[in-house]
């Protein structure tokens, strides 16, 4: 006998009116079968046509629209202090002369909710920011102090 070791047939079992060997395919309900039903047409149809729907809205920007789901940002204009809020989203431009605010927190600042501040950076300059009202230094992200938690700037008035 040679190196290569013989396979041994599988053990065939016989069923009730089959003959033995690999089994073939049933002969059941297929795809083939099902979609020959009109009422199955139907379903498969309106199901196509609301997959299609729906991944148009998500890709258009849903039900609502794309304007309830982006934050809006408070912006100041640079030369005349005055504040207004900017809908942020893919389309938002921001309007000549505005910039983004932070507030400052510190001294009298806090407890009248803040006082919004543009960042030098935001305008070009190199130097630190600092409060046009209290004088202290302002920083992007500015943390508010834990006593001034959950107090609402007095001018985010809608």
């Amino acid at each position: 006998m040679s190196n290569q070791t013989r396979m041994q047939p599988l053990v065939e079992f016989e069923v009730e009116g089959r003959e033995p060997g690999p089994s073939k395919r049933s002969s059941g309900a297929g795809l083939g079968k099902i979609l020959k039903s009109p009422a199955a047409r139907v379903v498969v149809i309106i199901v196509c046509i609301a997959a299609v729907g729906f991944g148009l809205t998500q890709l258009i920007g849903g039900v609502a629209g794309p304007s309830n789901n982006w934050p809006r940002v408070r912006i100041m204009h640079v030369d005349t202090g005055q504040l207004r809020w900017l809908q942020t989203g893919p389309n938002a431009t921001m309007p000549d002369g505005y910039h983004p605010v932070e507030y400052c927190f510190q001294n009298q600042c806090g407890p009248e909710g803040g006082t919004p501040v543009i960042l030098n950076e935001y305008i070009g300059k190199p130097e630190q920011t600092n409060c046009s009202k209290c004088g202290a230094r302002v920083v992007g992200h500015n943390p508010r102090p834990k006593e001034y938690e959950g107090v609402i700037p007095t001018d985010w008035r809608r």
